[in-house]
Formats: structure tokens, C-alpha cells, sequence
């Protein structure tokens, strides 16, 4: 199935209130590759499987997979958005907001400024510019994604499979 690398992408039933609460691509290293200490079968990730063992979680599940569109920044200065620093602190304290909504901006550009990368519902968007060799696979019993190149998993790294 064609999906956008968008919060519109991912079933609603992964939000509340506005804010992703999964399919998180957090930049640092997994735990060690294992086996799945439930069944001791180990399945290795692979851009031809529906259901490997997660290199985030290293739990045998099933995964999604997504295909990814472009969208071309629309911007002024046309380069992506990053709010930090003291920007971030007054989007914090804007009086303009309520305070869940401060405290869900707050979390949302520290987790991107932390190098999180990760699905969330923003607006929607309509792409025919399609990212030939770039998918992404997310698994169902952690949330957490993996990003294939050229049908290899490029991220998470393993390292140290067992």
C-alpha cells in the first residue's frame, strides 16, 4: 500500500489529542540484536518479509511497511522548519496558547531538535513525487521504525548480532 511519510499515514487510533504516540525513529542505538525470548526464534530483518524480528525491540512482529512521497518546503526562506534555543522558550511561555498545547509544542521541537524522526499528524498533504529506493517499516509491538535504502535497513545499525 502507497502511504505519505506523514502523520497521515499513520491510523488515527496513534493519536490523542493532535500528538503521534508511536512510530517513533529515535537516532541512538538499539539494544544488542537477540532472539525473541518468548519463542527463541530469531527472523532477521529483511525489505521481503512482513514480520521479522524488530531490531528496536527484538520482539518477533509483524511490520508496516510505508513507501515515502516528497513535498516541497513552502517557506520563505525555503529550508526546513527548526524552532530552538530561545525561540522555543518563548513558544513555551506565548500566553497565546493554553498550557497543554505549550506543553505538546515543547515536546514535539525537542523531540525533532533531539534528532527524533517520527510520524505525526501536521496537514495534510498531497504528493505525486514519489522517493523511488526510500520505505520505511514499523513495527507493531514497539511502534519504532526502521529505514531501508535500496531495500537494506540503513537505521536502526546493528552491530552486535548475537
Amino acid at each position: 500500500m502507497d502511504m505519505f511519510l506523514t502523520a497521515n499515514s499513520v491510523p488515527k487510533e496513534n493519536y490523542e489529542g493532535g500528538v503521534a504516540l508511536g512510530f517513533p525513529l529515535v537516532f541512538a542505538p538499539p539494544p544488542a540484536y537477540r532472539r525473541n525470548p518468548v519463542t527463541q526464534q530469531t527472523i532477521e530483518p529483511s525489505f521481503k518479509l512482513a514480520r521479522f524480528t524488530c531490531p528496536s525491540c527484538n520482539q518477533l512482529s509483524d511490520q508496516a511497511w510505508f513507501n515515502t512521497y516528497a513535498n516541497a518546503i513552502q517557506n520563505a526562506e525555503g529550508v526546513p522548519l527548526r524552532i530552538q534555543g530561545a525561540d522555543l522558550e518563548r513558544l513555551y511561555h506565548n500566553p497565546q496558547f493554553p498550557p497543554e498545547v505549550r506543553e505538546q509544542k515543547l515536546e514535539y521541537w525537542t523531540r525533532v531538535n533531539n534528532g527524533e524522526v517520527f510520524l505525526d499528524r501536521w496537514a495534510p498533504i498531497h504528493s505525486d513525487t514519489f522517493v523511488a529506493g526510500l520505505e520505511v517499516s514499523a513495527c507493531h509491538a514497539c511502534m519504532k521504525a526502521a529505514i531501508w535504502f535500496g531495500g537494506e535497513m540503513v537505521y536502526p545499525q546493528q552491530d552486535n548480532k548475537e
